[in-house]
């Protein structure tokens, strides 16, 4: 499990048990406070300033190394994913959640081995990288494209491709 995997790790929220009761699964961690999206979009224009985004995006960049040195990749790299600390202490620090679609990298003596291919679509259309659209496998790599994307969403205000659809 990731959580279990990112104990400790300062953008990822304090994890205590999971397990199921009955016929539901259930995950117990810190209450986190709200996303990154709904920050943005507390004040028009709904973009952040150059200083806030560079800032968000150190923390963001800091959670996906982490991530990604204990093995896994996110392939879900979007605004909602991202949330802030909900009390004084935490208030500014970024938390990287939902690892829903998070998988572990194949590593055979101590080298990543390339997943087969081809692969289903994964992420979210609007901050997908390239090889997501192509229905690649992705890697540490299109996390990170997938951070460039929102960050300048946040920063501009629109990606260039907002209103154009793709039938992945």
């Amino acid at each position: 499990m990731v959580m279990r995997a990112m104990k400790g790790s300062e953008h990822f929220a304090k994890f205590y048990q999971c397990g199921t009761h009955e016929s539901f699964r259930f995950v117990s961690m810190d209450l986190l406070g709200p996303s990154i999206i709904n920050v943005v979009n507390r004040c028009r224009p709904y973009m952040f300033t150059l200083l806030q985004m560079l800032k968000f995006g150190v923390q963001a960049i800091h959670a996906l190394h982490e991530l990604h040195k204990a093995g896994f990749v996110h392939r879900d790299v979007k605004p909602d994913n991202f949330v802030i600390g909900n009390t004084q202490e935490t208030a500014g620090t970024i938390y990287l959640i939902d690892f829903g679609l998070c998988k572990k990298m194949i590593q055979h003596q101590g080298k990543l081995i390339k997943p087969p291919l081809p692969s289903k679509f994964r992420g979210t259309m609007r901050y997908s990288s390239p090889k997501a659209h192509l229905k690649i496998e992705l890697g540490r790599s299109d996390d990170l494209i997938s951070l460039l994307y929102m960050m300048i969403e946040f920063y501009i205000g629109k990606l260039p491709w907002t209103g154009i659809y793709d039938n992945v």
